[in-house]
């Protein structure tokens, strides 16, 4: 809404009065009215919520202008605005003016009833979908799709059969939106109309509904390429539709394979529609051809992997991988030709076989580093030891992103060459060789690795001097503890706080607790900082006194090091420390103990999370809401719900990822309001699919008496769930006594295709007396 400071300044002096006017109704009801004739929109506005505001006083002047005062189109506008947002009951007043008024006049009241959502209106609406001015007509069916949830149905059909156009184009999309299954044979039957056609074919796409999908694949084949073209291009669009609502859609994509059984050749008609299309037919066609599963399928995907879109490429390369093996070989063997390009595109579709190892090592030479880097992650899920000494010479490549995945996949598929290949590295001229084979070292723990560990102790470089310590704590040998130990009183201070940092990682003695306690008082702060945590790993609790008297340590990094020790050891002595803490006017200190009380969870912790649940500092109140995840209570969750509610996106975000994790039937329960608030549904879905203790069979309570919008949220999460138990919880929703229940679990299962739900589903089909529950039961069935 436009602010009044971006007004003008005679425009915000009438504004006022509008204002004023509507402070003193009734009085000023006719001087209100006159308003709705003002030459600026703001004005106009300003009156407009006035009068929605007054309610019934308003209802019959307004209605005036729309039976009598339509020489000023603003002036109707407004009247229609007003009436639409009036608190007072408009809908007598507009099936009055819809009966025997001009077509203008009945324009505005279907406009009025429909932006309403007038459901007591809907039978006179659907009445005035055949009448004979089309201007009508429209309006009703756009005031039907307004209402939405079927409203009208069979009326928008007959329009949708019309073959009248201006009546044809506004019931498609009503039928698109209306959710109910009647809508899909009329608009199948459109697609085939050369006017009409794409529009039905989207809109099939729109409707979410797996028979849709079916429709569609049946236009694939046996028709004009343009039509595969649309056809393919809607089929996407419906496919990605399920899929962001269920989670998968192996079922949609059965339910193509399906209806293309019986057409020798699909793929190959599918294919001769990629001549001519634009780039969103060639990715659609490209997906096309990879759900039809169909060998004959490879070669036009091959073509399309030198296409010169990239979004062409991706599509082809990700159907080629879902081809099979065959395909798939003659994308290997063309690696060693591709472009850096297509490499990036191909590489992390290819399945994770060991014969594939050769041609994508060749890979490893690409001058682009992010192939390289795919090149390595790409090898590490082959499984093949054959390339572990070619990853060797990528450990040290100047660019960080190929080295480091170059070492991930060297410790994955490490083998018998590993070893002495990294002991020989650890004498390499290059610092940054050197560097990953002490890595390498402390990961594997060989017994070998004791010697170059202790030689690379004494290295003057820093950096490998800390690897080298850092590694040691994994060798199991007395000589390397006695190495650390040593390395504590090193002159060199970044010697002594990664041999401290190191002392955390191993078995905890009362020689290496003395020694970490006697750190603290170290001349640096970064060995005191190591010593700290240290301590907190070990779990020493002997250090807690001594840890405490640290709060005040001159380093700030220290002083965050203390808390994070205390949250790990338990005692009333560290619970203190970190609820006082947890009042510091340090804000670093008072969030790391903010994050320990979560950890510790101490009585008392409770009143001050939620205080700093609603701190005025954003990244305090998020680790507060953060931290009060670990709380039971009706006030803490409570809290989270209005944190949901009322905060900004990051504080919504953080109390979200906290209910979707909570156990519990209130959190469930809590999420399921949460996600009947539309502004929220993007988010809510999410933490409802999140399979924490007690959330399913909460669901299934809800479900138990849900409506159609619930009961399909509901269902939708269990199936994104990709869970046995889930998957279980939709088997008995769909034995519900609610038919909302049955009828959106029968949808979910269709989609997901499980195939321990088959005796469900036969039930269902063979038994339920609902002809929709029994329509998706049928097409679960089918595709088995």
């Amino acid at each position: 809404m436009t602010s009044r400071l971006a007004l003008s300044a005679s425009d915000r002096a009438r504004a006022a009065e509008v204002d004023e006017l509507a402070s003193r109704l009734p009085a000023t009801l006719g001087e209100l009215v006159a308003c709705l004739d003002a030459p600026t929109w703001p004005v106009r506005r300003a009156a407009v919520a006035a009068l929605a505001r007054a309610g019934h006083v308003a209802i019959a002047p307004l209605v005036e202008i729309l039976r009598s005062r339509r020489d000023r189109e603003a002036r109707l506008a407004a009247a229609v605005d007003a009436l639409s947002a009036s608190s007072g009951s408009v809908d007598d007043a507009m099936l009055a003016l819809a009966h025997g008024s001009p077509p203008a006049v009945v324009c505005d009241a279907l406009q009025v009833l429909g932006r309403r959502r007038s459901t007591v209106a809907v039978p006179t609406i659907a009445e005035r979908v055949s009448d004979p001015d089309d201007n009508v007509a429209v309006a009703a069916l756009e005031a039907l799709g307004r209402i939405g949830s079927g409203a009208g149905l069979d009326a928008v059909i007959e329009a949708a059969g019309s073959g009248r156009f201006f009546r044809v184009y506004p019931a498609i999309d009503v039928l698109a939106r209306s959710g109910d299954a009647r809508a899909i044979p009329p608009l199948e039957r459109l697609v085939d109309d050369p006017l009409c056609g794409p529009e039905a074919a989207r809109a099939l796409a729109r409707h979410g509904d797996i028979a849709a999908v079916s429709a569609l694949a049946r236009r694939l084949v046996g028709r004009s390429t343009s039509m595969a073209r649309i056809a393919a291009i809607a089929l996407v669009e419906a496919v990605d539709r399920l899929r962001e609502r269920f989670g998968a859609a192996p079922g949609a994509l059965a339910a193509i394979r399906s209806e293309l059984a019986e057409h020798e050749g699909a793929a190959g008609h599918v294919a001769q529609a990629l001549a001519g299309s634009d780039v969103e037919g060639r990715v659609a066609l490209a997906r096309v051809l990879g759900w039809l599963e169909d060998d004959d399928g490879a070669s036009p995907l091959i073509d399309l992997l030198g296409d010169d879109d990239p979004r062409v490429v991706r599509a082809a390369a990700e159907a080629l991988a879902g081809l099979g093996r065959a395909a798939e070989r003659s994308v290997v063997d063309a690696l060693p030709r591709m472009s850096s390009e297509l490499r990036a595109l191909v590489l992390p579709q290819l399945g994770a076989r060991p014969e594939y190892a050769a041609a994508i090592a060749s890979c490893l030479d690409d001058p682009r580093p992010d192939v390289r880097a795919i090149a390595c992650a790409t090898l590490m899920r082959t499984g093949s030891t054959d390339v572990v000494p070619r990853l060797f010479e990528l450990v040290a490549d100047p660019d960080a992103r190929v080295a480091q995945a170059a070492l991930a996949a060297i410790q994955a598929l490490g083998d018998t060459s590993t070893e002495p290949l990294t002991i020989a590295a650890t004498r390499d001229a290059d610092p940054r060789v050197r560097r990953a084979a002490l890595r390498l070292l402390g990961y594997f723990g060989w017994p070998s690795a004791l010697a170059p560990l202790l030689e690379a102790v004494a290295a003057p470089d820093d950096r490998i001097a800390e690897l080298a310590l850092s590694s040691l704590a994994y060798v199991e040998d007395p000589q390397a503890l006695t190495a650390l130990l040593d390395a504590t009183r090193s002159p060199r201070p970044r010697v002594r706080a990664a041999a401290l940092r190191a002392l955390g990682d191993v078995r905890r003695t009362d020689e290496i607790v003395a020694r970490l306690i006697e750190a603290l008082d170290d001349e640096a702060p970064w060995p005191r900082y190591f010593a700290c945590q240290a301590l907190g790993r070990l779990g020493a609790t002997t250090a807690i006194d001594v840890l405490v008297a640290h709060l005040g340590d001159p380093a700030g990094q220290v002083r965050i090091a203390v808390i994070d020790a205390l949250a790990r050891l338990p005692g009333e002595r560290a619970a203190r420390a970190l609820l006082d803490a947890a009042g510091a006017s340090d804000p670093d200190l008072r969030r790391a103990a903010l994050v320990g009380l979560g950890i510790t969870r101490p009585p008392e912790a409770r009143a001050t999370l939620l205080a700093a649940s609603d701190d005025p500092d954003p990244a305090t109140r998020i680790i507060a809401l953060s931290s009060l995840g670990s709380l039971d209570g009706d006030d803490v969750l409570a809290a989270l719900v209005r944190a949901v509610r009322t905060g900004d996106s990051e504080t919504r975000a953080a109390a979200l990822g906290v209910l979707a994790t909570r156990a519990g039937r209130e959190t469930t329960r809590a999420l399921i309001e949460l996600d009947r608030e539309e502004p929220l549904r993007e988010l809510t879905l999410a933490a409802l699919s999140t399979p924490a203790k007690g959330r399913i069979p909460a669901m299934l309570e809800v479900l138990e008496d849900a409506d159609a919008t619930t009961a399909s949220r509901l269902t939708a999460a269990l199936a994104r769930m990709d869970r046995e138990d889930a998957r279980a919880a939709l088997g008995v929703a769909l034995a519900t006594t609610s038919v909302e229940a049955r009828r959106a679990a029968a949808a979910a299962l269709a989609a997901i295709a499980p195939r321990d739900a088959a005796a469900q589903l036969e039930r269902a089909f063979s038994r339920d007396p609902d002809a929709e529950v029994r329509r998706f039961a049928a097409h679960g069935l089918a595709r088995r």
